[in-house]
């Protein structure tokens, strides 16, 4: 699994939030930046979308990432998501999906 991957995952789960309610409606990025984290044990890639966006659809940061790591965890590929401070995400993927 990609950055690109991981990226088109949770912007379609933003749009999928949408959808259903469940988020406010504000403008969906074409994409989210992914990058290694600081520190491998953290996971194998992290995110600080609920960062960015969270003002842009009236919510806290840590609760949209709570909203995006419940769906995210269910995408095939991704084996743990942890949400670390005020609403950064490191994703863990499964071994099959890693290399």
């Amino acid at each position: 699994m990609t950055p690109a991957d991981l990226s088109a995952a949770i912007v379609g789960i933003l749009n999928q939030l949408q959808t259903v309610g469940q988020l406010a409606a504000g403008e969906l990025p074409a994409e989210v930046v992914i990058e290694r984290p600081k520190n491998r044990e953290h996971g194998d890639w992290a995110t600080n979308a609920a960062l960015q966006l969270a003002k842009n659809f009236g919510t806290n940061p840590r609760a949209l990432a709570q909203s995006v790591a419940e769906h995210l965890s269910a995408v095939a590929g991704v084996a743990k998501i942890d949400i670390a401070g005020p609403g950064f995400l490191n994703i863990t993927l499964d071994a099959a999906a890693a290399g």
